[in-house]
């Protein structure tokens, strides 16, 4: 989604969901003038190996599911030939975990933004990683009825380090699907604003 800005947007989706998760909100990020970025990360949509064949994310090792960061590199290599100079990730659920492991290792991103983080998905961890990623901005939402992402929200929370936000919403489901019933998006731009 092009857009006239230096700041890109790289957006990570849930667990056997895909890149399209994203496109309406990904429409709107563009009307407000960034660059943005929704991929399919490996194992999912139209991601495929070297040697042509699919291969699903169902036959996946935590190291393969931990080697999802690679994928966020590439985003911001592509990202970065297209003259952006400040970035930020935001990831749902498995997605999420993803964002901040990245961004943990890598200090130019500006802002990470947690969409129902969890302290572990599939070998995916996330606690250490919010430590390292020091005094960064960073946005958690997550919604009471999700339980396991409420508390885990809480967690990374209370270790964040940086300027940090959290957002509970009581009833608003997992991930991408807050979307539809809150002000999820108003909050997002505005943390945008406010933050990079």
């Amino acid at each position: 989604y092009e857009a006239d800005s230096d700041t890109g947007i790289i957006m990570l989706h849930m667990l056997n969901r895909n890149r399209n998760d994203w496109n309406q909100f990904a429409e709107q990020l563009q009307k407000e003038s960034y660059k943005v970025l929704s991929i399919d990360l490996r194992g999912h949509g139209q991601s495929i190996s070297k040697d042509g064949r699919t291969v699903g994310w169902q036959t996946f090792s935590e190291k393969d599911f931990n080697d999802m960061i690679l994928d966020v590199k590439a985003s911001k290599g592509f990202l970065e030939q297209k003259n952006v100079k400040k970035f930020v990730v935001i990831g749902a659920s498995i997605g999420a975990n993803i964002a901040v492991n990245y961004a943990a290792e890598d200090t130019e991103i500006n802002g990470v933004i947690l969409l129902s983080p969890g302290l572990d998905y599939r070998g995916v961890k996330s606690e250490g990683s919010i430590k390292d990623y020091g005094n960064r901005s960073i946005l958690i939402v997550a919604s009471e009825d999700d339980e396991y992402s409420a508390s885990s929200s809480k967690t990374l929370n209370d270790v964040a380090v940086g300027k940090k936000e959290l957002k509970l919403y009581e009833t608003a489901g997992h991930g991408n699907r807050m979307f539809p019933n809150t002000d999820l998006d108003k909050v997002i731009i505005n943390w945008l604003k406010s933050n990079v």
